[in-house]
């Protein structure tokens, strides 16, 4: 891989054994988005692989991590599979779910995992996580400008215009984003792109929850 510092990065350890022609490693840790140059050293030392968060387990494993890293959604997790095919799944659902922790799998149980292991595989992936990387997958046209919706540029290169409605025009800009939804407009240079999450903590600090 290059040294991209929008994903999280796995560290291998030692080789734990072969899968259908795979070597699984031990995971010594992972570490979250890092900087330019974390990252290129990351790429050069050899022992890095980009996480995918893609994770297969079985489930009585993963319930125990639950019940061992998260114990409080685990129990709330027990009492919504308990009402699965009830009368009372609905209200369950309901009333328990909103109570669940803001966590990700990531966070919450892998980086704290003692029994992990990564198994580098190269395939088509993109974790399509920011506007940037849907640019990259899309095909551009010959000014590298990849256009959803309605568009007239002019002296408009290497730029990703989004409009679910009205049109976009657009002079003398080049790596742009432009996103155009019915509550909010978007407007951010390309390598930028990873910074939106700050703006939405922003938004959400601000309880802007209308534009979320």
């Amino acid at each position: 891989g290059y040294p991209e510092t929008g994903y999280g990065y796995i560290e291998r350890g030692e080789a734990l054994g072969t899968f259908e022609g795979h070597i699984a490693y031990r995971v010594v840790r992972f570490t979250e988005k890092p900087d330019a140059e974390q990252a290129q050293a990351f790429v050069d030392s050899g022992r890095y692989y980009w996480n995918s968060g893609l994770f297969t387990w079985q489930v009585s494993t993963i319930l125990e991590a639950f019940a061992r890293y998260m114990p409080d959604t685990f129990e709330k997790l027990q009492v919504m599979a308990s009402a699965i095919g009830t009368d009372r799944e609905q209200e369950t659902l309901n009333r328990v779910w909103p109570t669940l922790e803001n966590q990700t799998i990531d966070y919450g149980i892998m980086e704290r995992a003692e029994r992990v292991a990564v198994v580098p595989a190269d395939f088509g992936w993109s974790d399509v996580g920011t506007w940037n990387a849907l640019f990259e997958l899309m095909a551009a046209d010959s000014e590298r400008n990849v256009v959803v919706g309605d568009h007239v540029g002019v002296d408009t290169r290497g730029s990703f215009i989004y409009t679910d409605g009205r049109l976009i025009a657009t002079i003398g800009v080049e790596d742009l984003i432009v996103v155009d939804v019915d509550d909010a407009v978007l407007i951010c240079p390309r390598d930028r792109a990873q910074d939106v999450k700050a703006l939405v903590d922003r938004l959400q600090r601000e309880k802007r929850t209308d534009v979320l």
